[in-house]
């Protein structure tokens, strides 16, 4: 049986009308410039720091996130809050009215017969 043979060369295929979705700027962007640069930046700093400056600065980091996001979140999180209490107020009994047990108490098991 014969094998094929894969070939190095490029294939290349152009959309009619203009530009594919693959289509790549030749010039950079400045908004990828400054990324890059930035990225650089943090790895260089990073390459500087000690373990446990990088752990610290990890912990930051993550401290930083989940604030924000619970502060972006607070309002889903406060009616969710919200809905919850209003759930248990309708559940409990009305005040001055003796609360209700969820299952009425059942009778001792009967002793075992003598045989």
């Amino acid at each position: 049986m014969a094998t094929r043979r894969r070939t190095t060369a490029r294939r290349t295929t152009r959309s009619s009308g203009g530009y594919s979705s693959g289509y790549r700027r030749r010039r950079p962007s400045t908004a990828s410039t400054l990324g890059g640069a930035v990225a650089l930046g943090a790895v260089a700093l990073l390459g500087k720091l000690s373990w446990p400056q990088r752990i610290g600065l990890a912990v930051i980091v993550v401290v930083l996130v989940v604030g924000y996001e619970l502060w972006t979140r607070r309002g889903q999180i406060a009616a969710e809050i919200a809905q919850q209490q209003a759930a248990e107020a309708a559940n409990q009994p009305a005040s001055g009215q003796p609360a209700l047990p969820a299952q009425p108490p059942q009778a001792p098991p009967a002793p075992p017969a003598a045989t």
